[in-house]
């Protein structure tokens, strides 16, 4: 029987914490409007920066894996594997997508 109250005592103190959360939260919003703007656009940001190291956000873009071959850089989908461009240099390679794809936009990650 005491386990049953333990329990439920554990579980009103949870309640009663996440309310009083929640009152301090709204609470910060009212006194404090532009700290808690501040804080929704780092929170933002961040999140946009966690986007861009998964998986395409959206299906316009394509992941470049790029190869190079005698002096030309052969441009692929990482995903797919599918030719995408080719150019003697990063920047003529890019010119070459946007033409072949136009509305697409290409991303390399430098980083693997």
């Amino acid at each position: 029987m005491d386990f049953f109250i333990i329990i439920g005592l554990i579980s009103i103190g949870f309640l009663i914490g996440w309310h009083l959360r929640a009152f301090t939260i709204m609470k910060n919003m009212v006194d404090k409007p532009d700290e808690m703007i501040k804080l929704l656009t780092q929170l933002k940001d961040l999140s946009a920066q966690e986007d861009r190291f998964g998986e395409p956000v959206t299906e316009d873009l394509i992941e470049l894996e790029t190869e190079i071959h005698r002096d030309t850089m052969y441009a692929y989908d990482r995903l797919t594997g599918q030719f995408i461009a080719q150019g003697s240099n990063e920047q003529e390679l890019l010119e070459s997508a946007k033409k072949r794809f136009p509305g697409k936009k290409f991303w390399r990650n430098d980083a693997k």
